[in-house]
């Protein structure tokens, strides 16, 4: 079974340096995700690696398409974000949230909202709360991450007819105003 799994890496990374190669990056970065989706727990620092690549490509992704890019921080668990914070180098950490800022703020000059609530809410989970502008910061990217989703939402609202869609983005914006209340 082990070597099952190990055997699945290897055709994983083997697919998406070929899809990397070839400029392929959407197929790269599922290569990325599913890598990294089965990393073992006991790995931690190749789910860094991992990340810090999936961060690299979503840039570059980016530029043509922030959906896709912010595809990649919605599936990653808390479990995942909080050995990532534990993990890694504060330089490392220090990276993946610039990188992360500066997606949101992409997502957010192309008017993607819902990607750049994502980008946001991941950023504020590479800080560390412990150290006070951490701790500041952490706030300022929640409220920012449930505003980009209270303006999604109410673009929703006024654009589709289906009005069911609106009410689970409405639930997120209050679990991230709920979430920074905490922190208060």
């Amino acid at each position: 079974m082990e070597e099952d799994a190990e055997q699945l890496q290897g055709y994983l990374t083997t697919i998406g340096n070929d899809a990397r190669d070839h400029g392929q990056g959407e197929t790269y970065l599922q290569c990325l995700k599913d890598q990294f989706s089965r990393c073992p727990v006991d790995e931690p620092q190749q789910k860094i690696a991992l990340l810090v690549d999936m961060v690299k490509i979503s840039d570059k992704l980016c530029d043509t398409s922030t959906a896709i890019a912010a595809s990649t921080f919605q599936f990653i668990s808390e479990t995942d974000m909080k050995t990532v914070r534990s993990d890694a180098d504060s330089k490392t950490l220090a990276w993946l949230h610039n990188k992360t800022w500066n997606l949101g703020i992409k997502a957010s000059k192309a008017k993607e909202y819902e990607a750049c609530s994502t980008f946001f809410l991941r950023c504020s989970q590479f800080l560390k709360i412990e150290d006070v502008d951490g701790y500041k910061n952490t706030k300022v990217l929640m409220m920012l991450g449930a505003d980009a989703l209270l303006v999604h939402a109410r673009s929703a609202f006024q654009h589709d007819e289906d009005k069911e869609k609106v009410v689970p983005l409405l639930e997120r914006v209050l679990s991230c105003v709920q979430r920074c209340r905490t922190l208060m």
